[in-house]
């Protein structure tokens, strides 16, 4: 199904150059790529074209003069985006350099990028600078290059290594009845368990095993998350929700707004709480 679907939406953007948009072929190929790649293996071939997607952006800039000199991005968001931030800022500094700073980051981010995506012990890094990147970008020119951004977030989900059993999830018992049959529909690829939680330093509110690891409270919430398609389910309707009631300004600050919460609270720093914690079993 995915080699039909890449395969018609490819041959439908080369048959018609109005139609052609970037955000769409490469949701072509990406498709495309995932119908031929073996379920046992690592997706090498949407890795690639994730790679070629960065140095393609990063080749197109290098060799254009008005990048090097900062006059199309500064055409771009004065001429055509009229945007205030960059307008405020660039009225403090040097004529253009503020557009050369801009238009100097992105090559050298996207050519970064397309490099690490090769050296899969660089994935880690390469994903969150792509996040990282992308919603700079987003919240400083509100401007989401039709559903590039979403195309990209999605793609992601192929560096994820999916658990090969379900993971056992214990909850404090004290929670209240109206949300336990939430949190099984939620978490409906997991064995959710409600246990009395122990009052002592080291107490929790959630744990979750996973195999050989035990990982507690924040931890562990991430990684109920990170592996539920429910998760990315709510993200996407609460994303087309958001566009159906509000526009303009409204819109984009409710949705800037639900992304960096997410990504602060997904960001792999311990914030030095004691309940957090992460243990490996032995073997045996």
């Amino acid at each position: 199904m995915s080699i039909i679907l890449g395969s018609t939406l490819i041959v439908m953007l080369m048959a018609s150059k109005p139609m052609f948009r970037n955000h769409l072929f490469i949701c072509g190929c990406a498709f495309l790529l995932a119908g031929l790649t073996q379920k046992k293996e690592l997706p090498w071939l949407l890795y690639v074209q994730l790679s070629l997607v960065y140095f393609g952006a990063a080749t197109n800039k290098i060799f254009e003069p008005d990048w090097w000199s900062g006059q199309f991005m500064h055409n771009w968001l004065v001429n055509s985006q009229e945007n205030q931030f960059y307008l405020s800022v660039s009225a403090l500094m040097p004529e253009m350099l503020f557009a050369k700073i801009l238009s100097w980051s992105s090559m050298l981010i996207e050519f970064s990028i397309a490099i690490l995506l090769l050296f899969r012990k660089k994935h880690l890094l390469a994903v969150w600078m792509i996040i990282l990147f992308h919603a700079i970008l987003y919240t400083m020119t509100l401007f989401r290059f039709g559903h590039f951004f979403e195309d990209i977030v999605i793609i992601l989900l192929i560096f994820l290594i999916w658990p090969k059993f379900k993971s056992e999830v214990y909850i404090n018992r004290n929670v209240h009845l109206f949300y336990r049959p939430l949190v099984r529909l939620y978490f409906l690829n997991s064995d959710i368990e409600y246990e009395h939680n122990q009052v002592n330093t080291d107490s929790y509110w959630l744990k979750v095993k996973s195999g050989n690891r035990v990982l507690f409270d924040r931890s562990a919430l991430i990684f109920l998350l990170k592996f539920t398609p429910n998760f990315y389910l709510s993200l996407f309707l609460f994303d087309q929700l958001i566009r159906f009631v509000f526009n303009g300004t409204i819109m984009h600050g409710i949705q800037i707004s639900l992304m960096w919460f997410c990504i602060l609270f997904f960001l792999p720093i311990n914030f030095g709480r004691k309940s957090t914690k992460k243990i490996v079993l032995d073997a045996s």
